[in-house]
């Protein structure tokens, strides 16, 4: 809640998923006066909150972001965090928010360490 307080603060649009409020997208990169760093982190920021907000309401919510610990015998259970998996196939969860947090650091992981 804070970290989306602070993001509404240092944004020159706040974010909305109404086009009408916030017309950000994608397109926007190529205007000018948003090719500095910030400018694009506020377009990334948009993007990545309107997806979440989709992903919710689509696959729900889970007040819940710290996967279950594994038994014993070293396996994850299922359970209400997990959607259930074949063998050998990646623990994916089951809510858009803990499936949205997933992505965005799988996808951080793939980042070169000084990206430009």
């Amino acid at each position: 809640m804070f970290f989306q307080f602070c993001i509404r603060l240092i944004r020159l649009i706040p974010p909305f998923q109404n086009f009408t409020i916030n017309p950000s997208t994608y397109k926007t990169l190529d205007k000018p006066g948003y090719w500095g760093v910030h400018a694009i982190g506020e377009v990334w920021a948009e993007i990545l909150w309107v997806v979440e907000h989709k992903m919710i309401k689509k696959h729900g919510f889970s007040a819940d972001l710290f996967p279950p610990q594994p038994d014993e015998n070293g396996v994850v259970p299922e359970g209400d965090f997990y959607r259930p998996r074949g063998a050998g196939k990646p623990l994916v969860p089951k809510h858009g928010n803990t499936l949205m947090l997933k992505l965005v650091i799988d996808a951080m992981k793939h980042q070169n360490c000084r990206p430009s």
